[in-house]
């Protein structure tokens, strides 16, 4: 039984020092003021926490967007021989996206790479049916690369936008 009490007293104290070591943790800075009149010391200590900013890509959204309204004038107005030229286009800037975002999520960097994959797919579909003037499968491609470019969006906080 002495020896089950002692474990047990050997267990608490480990656990005092593991919780006060990881309390101590963190980017701390401390500011010491002494006062040499009365002799106190103040300490203010302030913790730092990381602050991810938000990727900045509101002139590349911006001309994503005024291109993919012309490439739903485009297809919406039949003509689809400049279909190619406005899809490669966006795919393109889509492209540059991924390089752009530094702040974002592992997890949302992935699921931009797989919609910026998915864009770049759509896009040669695209450029396919509307080679061969087929308005149905180039007006369906057409709404699966905009749902792609609308998932994109919904992956980057408002403040990216501005």
């Amino acid at each position: 039984m002495k020896n089950v009490t002692k474990f047990s007293s050997v267990a608490l104290v480990n656990l005092f020092v593991l919780a006060f070591l990881f309390a101590g943790c963190g980017d701390k800075k401390e500011d010491v003021t002494v006062k040499k009149d009365d002799k106190t010391t103040t300490t203010t200590t302030t913790t730092t926490t990381p602050t991810a900013s938000a990727p900045k890509i509101a002139k590349v959204w911006d001309a994503i967007m005024a291109k993919n309204t012309e490439l739903n004038k485009t297809v919406e107005s039949k003509k689809l021989d400049g279909v190619h030229e406005i899809a490669f286009s966006i795919r393109d800037l889509v492209k540059s996206l991924p390089g752009m975002s530094a702040g974002l999520g592992n997890d949302k960097v992935a699921m931009l790479n797989t919609h910026v994959t998915e864009v770049s797919k759509t896009a040669d579909l695209l450029d396919k049916y509307g080679d061969a003037n087929d308005y149905k499968n180039t007006k369906a491609q057409y709404d699966i690369f905009s749902g792609h470019l609308d998932m994109i969006k919904g992956i980057y906080p408002a403040d990216s936008f501005k």
